[in-house]
């Protein structure tokens, strides 16, 4: 099955021109196709089309084969409301299912747009609180909220280093950073540590020198970074090169190929915050012993493409229609046996929010931490 790669949104509008008569379902996959976040937008969509694939190799959803679409997702507001909007105004064009965006800029504006133009949205990357919570119909998170991991960095902090004065380090260009950061300022505050911990802006220094110098000479002993993959790892490298003992932690997305470029030889305290994977969730057991037997072994985000996929065509099989509106109302009405429940929350139903794990990086693999 071909991917269409489109990795500007002008090229979008070659769509409306291009003949499609051959896959009767269509499913879109908006991710990162350039820049820093590429790695993690190939992923999605390797784990997107392996499940196209094996849908197709069994006979597709109800007797239709699916044809996946990759749209690069750049991480801009303005490009993520015309990529929805492209993708619902025309009938020739229009997906059945779009997995993502990996950026949330704009998400209540593009959540709304699929939703009226009856598009199925499944988000496979965190949300803020307050996008998590949005009432759309056929909106389905597979994950938690951005402010779950200032929560569970707090825990282990309070756990483990209770009492070291914390810097937190961010750039508020990244996506997702201003609700991390805001988490984590709460949590030291609700716990009565406000003093323990000091916000610094990477954007407030003229150069990195100077900020790990403030830092060290501070006595921060534990750094929780929030910024850009290039960034993140040369400031480990600076405040490295003046104290080795400092503790860093940073969210798994920022270890990107150009992290380790510029962090290599300088990662013995830098814990990576990740989600579990679904590997070994039992709903999906058996389809993956089975990618197994074909050589097919899941690594970072591949499986959470693959889940959304597997999860959207599992409910309309189930539905016995690909009609969205019949779809939703067998959900909601219970009439679907939905062995998906524990994976996913819809809008306001979140029962069983996944928590971050913190890792170590040997040997060239990351390893759950002690």
């Amino acid at each position: 099955m071909m991917i269409k790669n489109i990795t500007h949104i002008l090229l979008i509008l070659m769509l409306f021109y291009t003949n499609f008569c051959k896959a009767e379902i269509r499913v879109a996959v908006v991710v990162p196709k350039t820049g820093e976040y590429k790695v993690w937008g190939d992923e999605l969509i390797m784990g997107a089309q392996t499940a196209v694939n094996q849908i197709n190799q069994t006979g597709g959803i109800n007797g239709e084969k699916l044809e996946l679409i990759s749209i690069d997702d750049t991480c801009s507001e303005n490009l993520a409301v015309s990529t929805a909007q492209m993708l619902s105004v025309s009938s020739s064009v229009k997906p059945a299912l779009v997995v993502g965006p990996y950026c949330s800029n704009s998400f209540s504006d593009v959540a709304k747009i699929y939703s009226k133009a009856k598009i199925f949205q499944v988000v496979p990357t965190t949300l803020n609180y307050h996008d998590a919570i949005l009432e759309h119909k056929g909106v389905m998170k597979l994950v938690a909220f951005k402010e779950q991991a200032g929560k569970d960095f707090f825990d282990l902090y309070n756990q483990k280093y209770a009492g070291l004065k914390t810097a937190l380090v961010f750039d508020n260009k990244t996506d997702g950073v201003k609700e991390t950061v805001t988490a984590i300022s709460d949590e030291f505050r609700k716990h009565g540590k406000s003093s323990l911990l000091k916000q610094f802006n990477f954007a407030e220094y003229k150069n990195l020198d100077s900020l790990a110098e403030t830092i060290v000479s501070s006595d921060y002993k534990i750094v929780y970074l929030a910024g850009s993959p290039k960034k993140t790892a040369k400031i480990i490298r600076k405040i490295n090169n003046i104290n080795k003992d400092t503790t860093f932690f940073i969210n798994k997305s920022a270890a990107t190929d150009a992290f380790f470029e510029n962090a290599n030889g300088y990662l013995d305290n830098v814990y990576f915050m990740a989600l579990p994977s679904l590997e070994n969730n039992i709903t999906l057991t058996e389809d993956l012993v089975n990618l197994r037997l074909q050589g097919i072994e899941f690594d970072g985000l591949n499986i959470y493409g693959y889940t959304a996929v597997k999860m959207w065509a599992d409910l309309v099989e189930k539905s016995g229609s690909v009609s969205y509106d019949k779809v939703v109302a067998d959900i909601q009405n219970n009439k679907i046996n939905n062995v998906w429940q524990n994976l996913f929350f819809n809008n306001t139903d979140m029962k069983n929010p996944l928590h971050y794990k913190f890792y170590r990086f040997n040997n060239g693999e990351f390893i759950l931490a002690d």
